[in-house]
């Protein structure tokens, strides 16, 4: 859970693979997750996150990607940002946090 958001965010990870399938539920439209996929990655400064994109219909034929980078390994209280970008262009930064692992 993005501590202080809506959101709730299942990740099932592939063991074979090495990917995990994400399930974005809480804020999304009720019957209607966003589903993704996101992958591991070690970055600078030194750390890991899960990092996870979901393309989203804004309903009026235009489209925003959402970048999720989550603090890994999954610890309660780790740091989350979501990087947005409308045009494929232009990426900013439009929340942060900490989250709360739920089981």
């Amino acid at each position: 859970m993005l501590d202080g958001q809506c959101d709730v965010i299942k990740l099932t990870y592939d063991k074979k693979l090495r990917l995990y399938g994400t399930l974005h539920t809480g804020c999304t439209v009720p019957g209607k997750p966003i589903g993704g996929i996101g992958v591991v990655i070690k970055h600078q400064p030194p750390g890991s996150s899960a990092a996870f994109s979901e393309p989203l219909d804004n309903g009026d034929g235009t489209s925003t990607a959402n970048l999720y980078l989550i603090g890994y390994p999954f610890v309660s209280g780790s740091p989350w940002y979501v990087y947005q970008t409308k045009d494929g262009v232009k990426v900013g930064l439009v929340a942060s946090g900490t989250y709360t692992v739920a089981k």
